[in-house]
């Protein structure tokens, strides 16, 4: 295991937090003049209603301006905070409040930047963007130092895992895809959270007794670790005030997280994980950039693919036009095939013969069997061929002699390399 990326969030300061907190980030709201964590990276967020912090995003750059003057006291008090927050949770389900943010960021980490205040942008809530609209965002990203989005579940943090908590990972797979520049991450906000099942200010202790909560969000600790952009993850919160008590990390859970956290610390560093290819081998995109939206992540629709032996989808889709040129993602030799679920696919198998990419529902293939291609050669055009009912890209990646079967040894091709099922 590595270190831990749990982090403390507090609202108030009780008196034993200096004391306990061990972690290397930590997040105070309305952070006070005098460091209380001399030791830790402070994130501040200086506290705007949404009321009225909503309408100033509304105005793009302009109300960046009143938005920075409205919180440049709170700046100016606490010097000692390594970054602090934009807006909490700013609206994002329609594309003007999307471009109206991209404004508003923009000009904030401009001016927090002239000021040599760190930033950390967007701060979005709890499944947020929709699918699809990450790419919307990208200009957010540009010049921030780092970005944030908030990963609740309920009951458990496990509870729709990939759509609830680690979302935050089909967000990156479309910024990825859309050629956007990926600050590093903090999960800003994270615990149980009933509100995602309509169960508003009703968090862990409803759900879990304190052992219980422990283990889920070691459990999500050690999923982030796996991701070396994701920085930290503060935990909602500590110190909470009337609202907010359901949630409280009090001194117990607090002491109890930080003996994991200096277990996690003390251990020694794990030796290198075998990797049946190159370090700096990396996937290219199947398709030109900015071209095709992704409609299917890879374990999707599990009770679709059930019936099928699968835990679910196998690879990763992408829609786009009829005709839409397919790319090679690395150099290799190309197969043709094709059966009555892919339709018409191509194969393209690394010269070492470790890497093989599959392309399917192809409307034809642009090479010949046995055909030696470079990465990003167009193989074939984007079709609906097949067990298809609109034009897209099946895309599937496996790793030669890796068993996954629960997907029949394709692996995710856009989460790190992870197997998603047994190695």
């Amino acid at each position: 295991m590595s270190p831990s990326k749990l982090a403390w969030h507090f609202q108030t300061i009780p008196g034993w937090a200096t004391q306990v907190v061990n972690s290397s980030w930590v997040k105070v709201m309305d952070p006070p003049g005098t460091n209380p964590f001399p030791g830790q990276q402070v994130i501040g967020r200086i506290f705007v209603p949404d009321s009225q912090a909503n309408p100033l995003i509304m105005q793009g750059a302009a109300g960046a301006d009143t938005y920075f003057n409205q919180c440049l006291p709170g700046y100016q008090q606490a010097p000692y905070c390594y970054a602090f927050e934009a807006p909490n949770e700013p609206p994002v389900s329609g594309a003007d409040q999307r471009a109206a943010l991209v404004a508003f960021t923009q000009r904030w980490v401009q001016l927090m930047h002239a000021n040599n205040y760190r930033t950390v942008a967007l701060c979005l809530a709890v499944g947020w963007p929709d699918i699809g609209q990450a790419a919307d965002l990208a200009g957010a990203l540009a010049d921030t130092d780092y970005w944030g989005l908030h990963e609740y579940s309920a009951p458990s943090m496990q509870s729709e895992s990939g759509w609830l908590c680690l979302r935050y990972r089909r967000t990156v797979q479309e910024l990825e895809f859309a050629g956007a520049r990926i600050p590093p991450l903090l999960i800003t906000e994270c615990g149980i959270d009933g509100g995602v099942i309509n169960r508003p200010r009703v968090g862990w202790k409803t759900f879990a007794n304190p052992t219980e909560y422990l283990s889920e969000l070691i459990w999500y600790d050690g999923e982030l670790q796996s991701d070396d952009y994701v920085q930290a993850a503060t935990i909602f919160t500590s110190g909470a005030n009337a609202d907010w008590t359901d949630y409280d990390v009090d001194e117990t859970l607090s002491r109890n997280l930080a003996a994991y956290i200096q277990q996690q610390q003390t251990l020694p560093a794990p030796s290198p994980a075998p990797t049946p290819m190159s370090a700096d081998f990396a996937l290219k995109r199947p398709l030109p950039d900015g071209v095709g939206w992704v409609s299917q992540w890879f374990g999707d629709s599990t009770t679709d693919y059930s019936e099928t032996g699968l835990a679910g989808h196998n690879g990763v889709d992408y829609a786009a036009d009829q005709g839409t040129n397919v790319l090679a993602a690395h150099a290799g030799s190309c197969t043709l095939g094709q059966d009555a679920g892919y339709g018409t696919f191509v194969r393209v198998t690394s010269q070492d013969g470790i890497v093989q990419t599959l392309y399917a529902h192809l409307q034809d293939a642009a090479v010949t069997d046995g055909q030696a291609v470079d990465a990003q050669a167009t193989i074939g055009h984007v079709g609906s061929t097949g067990n298809s009912s609109s034009p897209h890209l099946h895309f599937g990646w496996k790793v030669l002699g890796v068993r996954n079967p629960a997907y029949g040894d394709w692996l995710d091709p856009y989460l790190g390399r992870k197997l998603n099922g047994d190695a």
